[in-house]
């Protein structure tokens, strides 16, 4: 996610959004459930990161909150989301730009209707120092060449 300060230096990738997510032999949850029915069910989050979010993600947080979920766990990672959402019944959340590692080999309820379509910048980040290495710029110019083609895929 975007950081703040003059250190660091910002290129954005593309706009992600949260979506929930439930494993796809969940005994209640299926794509099409309604806020009511899903408010019965126990959620896993991420832990507020220290310091000050960018906008998109206080709005985010905000449009979280108001769902009046309950919460059973909060991970570190969003690494860790998919993990809990396949051996678990907790319904999470997650960048929807992570599911497209899912080639089909994993059943998982993806559930976009819940939370306004607030985007998310995904920006890589560098210290300004780095800012004329030539092989710094190399590497890069690589890591957002194929992130952005497997998010475009």
């Amino acid at each position: 996610f975007p950081v703040e300060g003059d250190r660091f230096v910002l290129r954005k990738l593309f706009d992600d959004r949260l979506v929930f997510i439930a494993r796809g032999g969940h005994p209640r949850v299926t794509p099409d459930i309604d806020l009511d029915a899903l408010r019965q069910e126990q959620f896993a989050g991420i832990h507020p990161r220290q310091g000050n979010p960018p906008e998109s993600m206080r709005l985010v947080r905000r449009e979280i909150e108001r769902l009046d979920l309950t919460w059973a766990i909060h991970l570190s990672e969003f690494l860790e989301v998919p993990f809990v959402a396949l051996l678990t019944d907790l319904v999470c959340y997650l960048p929807e730009s992570m599911l497209k590692q899912n080639k089909g080999d994993v059943q998982l309820h993806v559930l976009r209707h819940l939370l306004s379509d607030i985007p998310i910048p995904i920006s890589l980040v560098w210290h300004e120092s780095r800012r004329a290495d030539e092989g710094h710029r190399w590497i890069r110019d690589l890591v957002a060449s194929v992130i952005i083609a497997a998010v475009e895929a």
